[in-house]
């Protein structure tokens, strides 16, 4: 028992010392960085009453005395001192409010007249937040013609519209696309597929018997496209076939074109590349050109060879290469045939 109640002292002795040591108390061990229980001579008395006198607002809370402290932090403090929460929940507050309402106090009424200057300060200053609801748009884009790719005219927007209807293509999966009757009817007319641009959808004759009402309500001076459909078969079954034609002769011109291209790049025989393009290439790709422009007359390719002098076009592109990676002429090959399809162009070369 003795030794039971000698121990009880010394233990309390000890955890009393461990505490002065360590240079603070229980209670305000949590709060700030404490002072020690024992300073020396050389401690500033005048810091460690300030730090006390600090540690005792943070105890109270009562920070609206600080002068190091914004008005609106000290009415913050002060309400979070006296047991309320300045700013509510997102639950409770309303989702149309732009700002916080003002801060009442238990037993103390509302807001003293510095907090309340204080925080209409900070609505001043503090702009309302966006609302939820989406903003109008400004002004819709308009609506384009999937062919000629120009802004569809409307009665309130064109004194012409009247004369330019809309035609308006409702497709089986539910959407829906908008025509200028002058531009599909032509579309219909020159190529003789009576289907819809973009999908290549046939149109019913109920579809082609709007446009013929649409076209003729407006003056537009247009064939029936219903009568083009059934009445002008063998016309457009011929011109379908020159068209095919022509694609079949473009694909064959193009394989000799990127026959000419292999050697250029990977020819290690300049004399042996010369005598094929001499015998082979240059003769086969004059005899195709010279068809294109033969039977391109009522295809519908644009006439008077318009269509082959573009091809020829693009291969001399194709023959250059890129603008950043042009073709690598090692050989003096590239020039020869640039040469010759130049040559071919203006109509006074070939083979």
């Amino acid at each position: 028992m003795v030794a039971e109640e000698g121990k009880g002292p010394e233990a309390r002795e000890r955890v009393t010392a461990f505490a002065a040591r360590r240079g603070r108390s229980h209670r305000d061990r949590s709060c700030t960085p404490a002072l020690s229980s024992e300073p020396s001579l050389s401690t500033d008395l005048a810091d460690v009453d300030t730090k006390r006198s600090l540690r005792s607002r943070h105890a109270t809370g009562r920070y609206r005395h600080s002068s190091s402290l914004s008005p609106l932090t000290a009415a913050w403090s002060t309400s979070r001192a006296r047991g309320l929460n300045p700013s509510p929940s997102p639950s409770s507050r309303p989702s149309h409010a732009a700002h916080p309402a003002p801060i009442e106090h238990d037993g103390g009424g509302k807001m003293s007249p510095a907090e309340k200057a204080a925080w209409e300060a900070s609505i001043k200053s503090d702009p309302p937040r966006a609302s939820l609801s989406p903003s109008p748009r400004s002004s819709p884009r308009p609506s384009l013609d999937p062919i000629l790719l120009t802004a569809l005219a409307t009665p309130s927007s064109s004194s012409s519209a009247h004369r330019d209807p809309i035609f308006r293509y409702q497709r089986p999966n539910g959407s829906a696309v908008s025509y200028r009757v002058s531009s599909l009817v032509d579309y219909l007319l020159a190529t003789g597929k009576f289907e819809e641009p973009e999908t290549r959808l046939p149109f019913t004759d109920a579809d082609l018997k709007t446009l013929d009402s649409l076209a003729r309500r407006a003056y537009l001076g247009r064939k029936s496209v219903w009568e083009a459909k059934y009445r002008g078969r063998e016309q457009y079954t011929e011109m379908n076939f020159r068209r095919d034609a022509l694609m079949g002769l473009e694909r064959c011109a193009g394989e000799l074109v990127t026959e000419m291209l292999l050697l250029v790049e990977e020819s290690d025989e300049p004399e042996e590349a010369e005598m094929r393009l001499a015998l082979t290439l240059f003769p086969l790709l004059t005899d195709l050109y010279r068809q294109m422009l033969e039977g391109e007359g009522d295809s519908g390719q644009g006439g008077k060879g318009e269509w082959a002098r573009q091809c020829l076009g693009h291969w001399q592109e194709f023959m250059r290469g890129p603008p950043n990676c042009r073709t690598p002429d090692r050989f003096g090959l590239l020039s020869i045939i640039l040469g010759f399809l130049a040559q071919l162009k203006r109509g006074d070369g070939g083979f």
